[in-house]
C-alpha cells in the first residue's frame, strides 16, 4: 500500500510539474487541482501519519534484553585491554623468565593469582579458531604500554603452537603509541572501535568478534559495551574464583524485545 501510495504521489507530482511547464510556455492549464491529486497527495500523506503513530508506539514498547551465554562457541578476533601489571616483583620475575614458561598450565600453578591470566584465559578459549588479538594498553609511568612486550613474550610462552597474531593498538594508529587514558572514555571508544574495524578489514565477520571488557579499568567496560551497541556485535567477560582459582568465561549480547 505504501509502494503504490508513493507511486500515485510521485505521477501527481509530475503532472502538476508538466502544468506549470505547459503554463510557462502560455498554455492554460484548465484545473490545477484535480481531484484524483488531491487523493493520491491525502492518501500518502495519510499512510506517512498512520507509519509515524505505530513506529512511535514501537519505540515505547521496545525495551533493552542482554542476553548471555556461558558457552560461547570460539572466536577468530578479540579486542583485550591489558592491565597493568603492578606486582614489582612478579613483574621482574617474568621480565626475566617469561621464555622460560612450559605453556598456559604452568603459568596457572605458577602466576594464576596475577590480573595477567584473565585475556590469557580468553585466548586459551578461542585458541582454536584464533587469528588477531589486538591489545589496548594503558599510558604513563603506571601504564600497561610499557608492560606490552613483555605481555606479549608471556603470551608466545603460554601458546607456542598458536597462529594468532597478537598486535598493540599503536600498531593501527601512531596516536596511541603511547597507550591511552582508561579514565577517557571517549578515546577509549574510539581505540575500541578503531580495533574492532581492523579486524572487520582483516576478514573477520561480526559473528567472530567479541571484545573483552575485562581488563583495565570501569571505564573501559563502559567504552567496550558502548561500541558492542551496533546490531551483531558482543563483549565477554572472564570471571577467575580466587577460591578455586577456575576461571569461566561469558559473553554478553544487548538486544531489544517488543
Amino acid at each position: 500500500a505504501l509502494l503504490a501510495g508513493l507511486g500515485w504521489f510521485g505521477d501527481s507530482l509530475f503532472e502538476w510539474i508538466t502544468d506549470v511547464g505547459r503554463w510557462l510556455d502560455g498554455g492554460i492549464v484548465e484545473d490545477w487541482l484535480p481531484t484524483h491529486r488531491l487523493i493520491a497527495v491525502g492518501l500518502f500523506a495519510l499512510q506517512l501519519g498512520v507509519l509515524w503513530w505505530l513506529a512511535s508506539g514501537a519505540q515505547r514498547a521496545y525495551r533493552p534484553r542482554v542476553g548471555s551465554d556461558r558457552s560461547p562457541a570460539p572466536v577468530r578476533g578479540l579486542i583485550l585491554y591489558l592491565s597493568h601489571l603492578a606486582i614489582a616483583e612478579k613483574l621482574a620475575e617474568l621480565e626475566a623468565g617469561a621464555d622460560g614458561i612450559a605453556g598456559i598450565e604452568d603459568f596457572r600453578q605458577r602466576y594464576g593469582t596475577l590480573n595477567w591470566r584473565m585475556p590469557l584465559e580468553a585466548i586459551a578459549y578461542h585458541l582454536a579458531r584464533l587469528e588477531e588479538v589486538i591489545v589496548i594498553t594503558s599510558e604513563g609511568k603506571g601504564g600497561s604500554t610499557k608492560q606490552w612486550r613483555t605481555f606479549k613474550r608471556v603470551v608466545a610462552a603460554c601458546f607456542p603452537t598458536a597462529r594468532a597474531r597478537l598486535r598493540f593498538i599503536g600498531e593501527l594508529d601512531s596516536r596511541y603509541q603511547p597507550g591511552l587514558d582508561f579514565e577517557d572514555v571517549g578515546t577509549v571508544s574510539k581505540a575500541t572501535d578503531a580495533s574492532y574495524w581492523a579486524l572487520r578489514d582483516a576478514g573477520i565477520g561480526n559473528a567472530d568478534i567479541l571484545i573483552d571488557i575485562t581488563g583495565g579499568q570501569k571505564p573501559n567496560a563502559v567504552a567496550g559495551t558502548a561500541i558492542a551497541l551496533a546490531e551483531g556485535r558482543r563483549i565477554q567477560y572472564v570471571a577467575c574464583d580466587h577460591d578455586t582459582h577456575r576461571c569461566h568465561l561469558s559473553v554478553y549480547d544487548v538486544t531489544y524485545d517488543s
